[in-house]
């Protein structure tokens, strides 16, 4: 507090240690908000000093205008309304041909139907000639027939079956009889080559036992088979004799039996059958030189010839002949019966345009009538439209003139609300300086009593703890800080590390006492001998003592490393080496 700090820095310090800096702070905010008040003042006075111009109501204003405009609506839209119903209508135009009756209608239907039963008898002959003319032109053709009219069909057509049937047996026999393989050899040549292959093979056999292992007679050395008993069985051969392969293969000879077996039998009872068939063959085809067609054909003759019977027996052309002549004599009402139908249609058609005619007629007539009545109700109701319109502007004036009026107002109040506001600033702005001055000299005051009860509890203290060397301290009012030592006052950054140390101790001691009155609770001081020799150490013991015994600190925590004892009265030592 002493040479470390600056003297600012020790003014704030010491403000911020009495509180001082708290009225600073509390100074600057009423200050803030003298300069806001200030400001929104200047609006206020801007806001206050536009003149307002009270609105001019329309002429004729009054203000329940709500049944007058309703009584006008309703006028309005019972004019459209009205308005809407008239119609436009044009006279319907009279036709130009002349009315047409019911009777007139009935009498024509009357003679059409009349025409209609003659001419219908008429196109009944008239249909009948035409179908005899078809069934004459449908006149079957027995031409190639013509032969066979007068015969029993139904007795050929039966023999042509039978006799077809044998000729078709015949046939399938004979093609039977042509597709069957017959042996090339014969019975005997068959044998003779089954003799030869059978000596053929015994041969062979004979052969193979000359071949076989043979030994020499020890007398006359001559060779003998082993086998030797066995060629006793082929006394036929000698080993001289060559047997030749017979030409005749045996697959052929056996192809050969198989066909005298299987095939020869056969064939021989397709002969026999043949021969069984041969007199019906004779039979038939001595018929078919008489009746050359087939029996189907004698199936459709019948068909035919029966058709060509039945149509002679209608005797069509005779009828025919007959109703030509009764249609000739008939007459064709269809050209009369046409043009009365023209005639109906034309008097349908007038009769149609009349009857519209008469209705659009009715209806003109009724619309006209309402039309009329609808003018008079329009006439009753004047220039309904008009008046409508007209007050509807004088409405909407009205209503705007009211809106201009309530803002008019509106504006009066806020006007009066504003003048409130700004008395209520200029009150605050008031107060709030009054504030910062009482502040100010509540900071003066404390100043002019702090420093002058500081400096005199601080040079008492170090009076005792420098053995009066240091006879007094004084803090200037710019805070900086002189000590006086040998009746000369001098600058504390002047004297040594241990007096300024000394100094420091008192004041800070010092600025507790005048801040409790004289009492406070606790001192802690670590080191405050470190740069002190004995004897000055034992001053400032001796000074915190008597603190200590007067009461005026309640209580004293000390820290030091020094070997030797710090000699307080009353103070509790532990030793933490």
């Amino acid at each position: 507090m002493t040479h470390v700090l600056r003297a600012d820095d020790r003014r704030q310090v010491l403000e911020n240690t009495i509180g001082l800096t708290v009225i600073d702070k509390v100074v600057k905010e009423l200050t803030d908000a003298v300069k806001g008040f200030e400001g929104e003042i200047k609006g206020l006075e801007a806001a206050l000093s536009v003149e307002l111009a009270e609105p001019i109501p329309p002429e004729g204003y009054y203000e329940d205008r709500t049944e007058d405009l309703g009584n006008c609506l309703a006028a309005y839209r019972r004019y459209n309304q009205l308005i809407g119903q008239i119609q436009q209508v044009t006279e319907p135009i009279k036709p130009d041909a002349a009315e047409v009756s019911v009777e007139d209608i009935k009498k024509l239907n009357s003679e059409i139907e009349d025409l209609r039963q003659k001419q219908q008898s008429w196109e009944s002959l008239s249909q009948e000639v035409k179908r005899l003319e078809r069934r004459v032109a449908e006149k079957p053709n027995v031409g190639p027939y013509v032969d066979l009219i007068d015969l029993d069909l139904e007795g050929i057509e039966s023999e042509a079956e039978y006799y077809e049937g044998i000729l078709a047996k015949a046939d399938t026999l004979n093609r039977e009889w042509a597709s069957m393989v017959l042996p090339k050899l014969s019975e005997d040549e068959i044998k003779m080559a089954a003799t030869e292959w059978e000596i053929y093979k015994r041969w062979l056999e004979y052969q193979k036992l000359l071949k076989s292992e043979k030994v020499d007679c020890p007398n006359c050395g001559t060779h003998f088979c082993v086998s030797h008993k066995e060629l006793s069985q082929f006394e036929e051969f000698t080993p001289e004799t060559v047997i030749e392969k017979p030409a005749i293969s045996e697959k052929t000879l056996w192809a050969e039996s198989v066909l005298w077996a299987d095939n020869v039998p056969k064939q021989r009872r397709i002969l026999d059958e043949l021969n069984a068939y041969a007199p019906a063959v004779e039979r038939a085809k001595n018929f078919f030189q008489q009746f050359p067609r087939k029996s189907h054909e004698y199936a459709k003759a019948k068909l035919v010839i029966q058709l060509y019977q039945d149509w002679v027996a209608e005797d069509y052309e005779a009828k025919l002949k007959e109703a030509e002549a009764v249609l000739a004599a008939a007459k064709d009402f269809s050209k009369e019966i046409e043009k009365l139908e023209y005639q109906r249609t034309v008097a349908m058609q007038n009769q149609l345009k009349w009857a519209t005619y008469k209705e659009r007629l009715a209806n003109y007539s009724k619309t006209v009538a309402n039309n009329n009545d609808v003018r008079v109700q329009l006439d009753a109701l004047g220039n309904a439209e008009a008046n409508y319109k007209a007050y509807t502007l004088f409405d909407k004036s009205c209503d705007a003139y009211e809106k201009e009026l309530a803002s008019y107002k509106n504006q009066l109040a806020q006007r009066e609300s504003l003048s409130v506001k700004l008395k209520e600033l200029t009150d605050k702005v008031a107060d709030h300086k009054l504030g910062v001055n009482g502040l100010k000299e509540a900071k003066k005051e404390i100043k002019n009593y702090l420093l002058p009860s500081l400096n005199l509890a601080a040079s008492a203290l170090v009076q005792v703890m420098s053995n009066n060397a240091i006879e007094a301290v004084q803090m200037l009012d710019d805070f900086s800080i002189k000590a006086k030592k040998g009746n000369r006052l001098r600058a504390v950054e002047t004297f040594s590390g241990s007096e300024c140390s000394l100094i420091n101790l008192a004041l800070r001691i010092a600025l507790g006492q005048v801040l409790t009155h004289s009492v406070f609770s606790v001192l802690i001081g670590d080191e405050i001998d470190a740069s002190m020799d004995k004897d000055r150490t034992a001053a400032v013991w001796e000074a915190l003592s008597r603190l200590s015994e007067s009461g005026k600190v309640k209580q004293i925590i000390l820290v030091s490393h020094e070997q030797e004892p710090i000699n307080i009265r009353g103070l509790n030592y532990a030793n933490f080496t």
